[in-house]
């Protein structure tokens, strides 16, 4: 039986505006790639952090080679496509590991994808967003004042399972079964942040219906920049 991942982070700090020093890990991955299967390991070993908050991004570039991915969709590929631009990296690839915005390696390299996330982990965040969840299934997103950040930020919110397996049928790893953990299903653009207090109403009513289990809020400069706040929360069941 496979452990469900940690909700990292889900608690904000108790201390007046303090900011939680937590690290975002998404990993760009496929269903049809034999290579990800390991790197899908890794991130089931970085979920057990509680100073990390793991994200698997399928992308749909991979279901021409004989395995449609159920969980692939094309924005994800084109957040791909976004930090490959930002990050000036020459191709695309999977499996992909990008932490906080900041820095990729190659997700099958176990060590040095815990490596990248020390180095990138005593980065500075600037601000601790709060996600109040209702049994109603309605919610409010709270992104406090910080009056001397500069720029603009894109908040997302990227609605996940904690846990899917699959029997893969065709591809590179037909006859396998795949564990695949907090798997990206939706993935939304909720506005800019400049620095002040922003508070969001959402409706996690249909989320809910549909079965997804957890709700995180990532908070980026200039689109798809560094991370600088992030905080996750488990959605209620149906």
């Amino acid at each position: 039986m496979v452990a469900r991942p940690r909700l990292a982070f889900a608690t904000p700090s108790s201390a007046p505006n303090s900011v939680r020093q937590v690290t975002v890990v998404e990993l760009f991955t496929a269903q049809g790639c034999e290579t990800c299967v390991p790197a899908d390991e890794t991130l089931s070993a970085l979920a057990e952090r509680e100073d990390v908050l793991v994200l698997s991004m399928h992308i749909d570039y991979w279901d021409y080679r004989g395995w449609e991915d159920p969980f692939a969709s094309s924005l994800h590929t084109e957040r791909q496509r976004a930090y490959q631009r930002r990050l000036k990296s020459r191709f695309i690839y999977t499996p992909q590991i990008v932490i906080d915005g900041q820095e990729e390696v190659l997700g099958s390299q176990k060590d040095e994808a815990f490596a990248a996330v020390e180095r990138t982990r005593g980065e500075p965040k600037i601000v601790q967003p709060e996600l109040i969840m209702n049994d109603d299934g309605t919610a409010t997103l709270i992104v406090p004042q910080v009056e001397d950040f500069r720029g603009e930020a894109t908040i997302w919110v990227a609605l996940f399972d904690y846990d899917q397996e699959t029997f893969v049928k065709a591809g590179e790893n037909a006859g396998r079964t795949l564990h695949n953990f907090n798997v990206v299903r939706d993935l939304m653009n909720l506005g800019t942040w400049t620095g002040e207090r922003t508070e969001i109403p959402l409706d996690m009513e249909i989320a809910i219906a549909k079965g997804r289990e957890g709700c995180a809020i990532l908070i980026q400069r200039e689109g798809h920049g560094p991370i600088v706040g992030a905080v996750a929360e488990a959605l209620p069941s149906a």
